[in-house]
């Protein structure tokens, strides 16, 4: 079992394209959505959070200034800005709202592997994804209510306790299974905790796009312009932070790698968000909407 888990977390791209094409080609499975798919939703973010070492984001936190202004930007700066300017674009509801919720969303679980890979900033990575997560219920609901009531109906203070609760218990289970399992071997087992978190997300992307039936969507133009959208704000965020970011820095004179490493690995994290938070939590009519930004 473990080698298989092993050769999971080697291979989940293809694992997970995987789970997509089963879900939207096998006939519908009947069960309970929220029974079912809030469970795995926690489980997956536990093995993104699992090898987190929290004694460093505590050293971060001992310094938070940097780490308050940039979580800040991400939860609330970003999505209230763009979310009021996106008022006056005259958009359709469901993508005004698919917009919203992505801007809301806090940074994908997985960017922090993507940002080493890239060789950026890791440890400001997992801090940021961490603090965002455990903020995401107070931010989101905040955001929401402020900007889209006149759009979409949203009850914040239920999104609130569903985002709470998730992230809440989510939190600590982690803890525990990190005291359990101790450093060293959470250190050795990095592609074990891949593969069980690559596993998970294929049974997830297969029930959610299974639930749903996206092959039945007739509307084509409404399918295009989402994915252009979910597109547009993942390249368009990573493109404006870095331009801006490298603009500040070259007329102040403070250009460095350090720098360039860590606007790069924010870039990242604004525009790779976890719409996984929200598919279990919303009312079901919204989710379809938002699919395509996962």
């Amino acid at each position: 079992m473990i080698k298989v888990l092993d050769f999971l977390g080697r291979k989940a791209p293809l694992f997970l394209a995987l789970g997509f094409f089963l879900g939207l080609i096998l006939p519908k499975v009947q069960y309970a959505f929220d029974v079912v798919t809030t469970p795995l939703l926690i489980l997956l973010l536990i093995t993104s959070m699992v090898r987190v070492n929290f004694q460093e984001l505590i050293t971060h936190l001992r310094s938070p200034l940097k780490l308050i202004v940039i979580v800040c930007f991400l939860m609330f700066v970003l999505p209230m800005g763009i979310g009021s300017f996106a008022q006056y674009l005259s958009l359709p509801p469901p993508l005004f709202l698919a917009l919203l919720l992505v801007l809301c969303a806090p940074p994908l679980s997985s960017s922090p592997g993507l940002i080493a890979l890239l060789k950026l900033d890791t440890d400001m990575a997992l801090s940021v994804m961490v603090s965002a997560t455990l903020l995401s219920p107070f931010s989101a609901p905040f955001v929401l209510s402020f900007i889209s009531d006149q759009f979409v109906s949203i009850d914040a203070i239920d999104l609130f306790i569903r985002l709470f609760l998730v992230v809440f218990i989510s939190m600590v289970l982690t803890i525990v299974i990190r005291k359990l399992l101790g450093k060293e071997r959470i250190r050795t087992a990095v592609n074990v905790i891949d593969g069980c978190s690559a596993l998970l997300m294929v049974l997830f992307a297969f029930l959610i796009l299974n639930q749903f039936e996206l092959y039945k969507l007739t509307d084509i133009s409404l399918v295009f312009q989402t994915g252009l959208m979910a597109l547009s704000v993942n390249w368009g965020m990573h493109a404006i932070i870095l331009f801006s970011a490298c603009l500040v820095y070259l007329m102040y004179g403070v250009f460095s790698e350090n720098k360039l490493k860590q606007t790069g690995a924010i870039a990242i994290m604004a525009g790779n968000r976890n719409m996984a938070l929200f598919i279990v939590i919303l009312p079901p009519e919204y989710v379809v909407q938002i699919l395509f930004f996962m």
